[in-house]
Parts: C-alpha cells; sequence; structure tokens
C-alpha cells in the first residue's frame, strides 16, 4: 500500500485509525518496560517492609528514654554498694559499724592478702565483672548472738558474704567450764572467726 492510499484510509476511518495506534503504543510501552516491572515490584515490597520495621521501631521507642533513665539509676546504685580497694580505713570502720547488728563485741577486723580460690580466675565461681577482698572479722557473744551477726551482716548495703565461720569457746568460757560458777549453755560466750568477701570495681 502506497503513502496515498495510507492517507485515504486515515481520512475515511479516523477514529479506527486512532485507536489502532494507541493500541500499539501501549503494546510497545508494555514491551519496553516488561523487563523492569519484576524488579521494581521486589524493590517496592523490600521499601515496604522496612518501613513497616521502621515503624515497629518507632513504636517500641516509646518510653526507651525513661528505661535508660532507669537503667542508669541502678548502675549508680550497684556501684554505690561496692568496696573501693584504696580506701582501707573506710572499709575498715565499716565493719567495726556492723557491731550494732547484734549483741557481739568486735574484737579484730584484718585484710586479708590474696583472692578467695572460688572467686578467682579459673575458679567455679569466677568473677567477670567484679575484684574482690577478704576480710577476717573477729567477734565474741553468745552461740545465739553469733549466729543472728551472721545471717544480719550478709543483709548490709555493702556486696559482702560469708564464706567461712570458725567458733572456739571464749577464755572467760574456759574458765568458768573449770570452776564452780559455770553459766548455762546459753550464757557461754565464743569467739568467732567470720571470714567475708567483698566485691570491689574491676582493677581497683
Amino acid at each position: 500500500m502506497d503513502k496515498d492510499a495510507i492517507i485515504d484510509v486515515i481520512k475515511r476511518y479516523p477514529i479506527a485509525t486512532l485507536g489502532f495506534l494507541v493500541a500499539l503504543i501501549a503494546i510497545i510501552v508494555i514491551f519496553v518496560r516488561g523487563d523492569l516491572s519484576t524488579p521494581l515490584e521486589a524493590r517496592e515490597v523490600e521499601l515496604n517492609s522496612e518501613i513497616n520495621v521502621l515503624e515497629a521501631n518507632a513504636k517500641n521507642a516509646i518510653g526507651l528514654e525513661a528505661d535508660i533513665e532507669e537503667l542508669e539509676s541502678l548502675v549508680e546504685v550497684v556501684e554505690g554498694r561496692l568496696f573501693d580497694a584504696d580506701q582501707r580505713a573506710i572499709n575498715t570502720n565499716f565493719f567495726y559499724r556492723l557491731e550494732g547488728l547484734a549483741e557481739i563485741q568486735m574484737k579484730g577486723v584484718n585484710s586479708v592478702p590474696g583472692a578467695d580460690p572460688a572467686l578467682d580466675k579459673k575458679g567455679p565461681n569466677e568473677l567477670k565483672l567484679f575484684d574482690h577482698l577478704l576480710y577476717d572479722l573477729a567477734v565474741e557473744g553468745t552461740y545465739p548472738e553469733i549466729v543472728s551477726f551472721v545471717e544480719k551482716v550478709e543483709q548490709v548495703s555493702a556486696f559482702l558474704r560469708v564464706t567461712s565461720l570458725q567458733i572456739v569457746p571464749s577464755a572467760s568460757t574456759l574458765s568458768n567450764a573449770g570452776g564452780n560458777n559455770q553459766k548455762n549453755n546459753a550464757g557461754l560466750t565464743y569467739l568467732a572467726r567470720i571470714r567475708v568477701v567483698v566485691l570491689t570495681e574491676k582493677g581497683s
């Protein structure tokens, strides 16, 4: 079909010709963009997924600042309960003040060099976040008073635990045991050596 014939057809059927051209253009566009639609759709899915994650994180972040402040307060509480290895006089006075926990007499407080084998490196309860100090407390009192003191000493504000306890009769008890004025068992006094471990900051 020559050029004049094509022009004559267009003039005679303008609407049909226009529809044909629109359809042809649509087919060409679909053909050209068809290979891009799949990755674009996949990217759209990824973006929608990322948006959902961001929205979820935004919802979960509500109150996050308050939670952080609470955690910081807890850290301060923990640090406040740790012993300072350099403050020897303060540490010693701390133990003498424990005398008021029960009707006992604090006879001595001694720092013990070295480490507790259970808490040291490769020990069964090796400390990861803290170091520790050892102290021996010498106290005198009746057996019930000593037991009461040991129970209460682990409830003080410091991170402190009793690791061993040795009790022997006091000199007055041994003296009375050989005389005529022996006291009943409830009134007998004893000497106790109490080994305690306290936590300190790592590397202090």
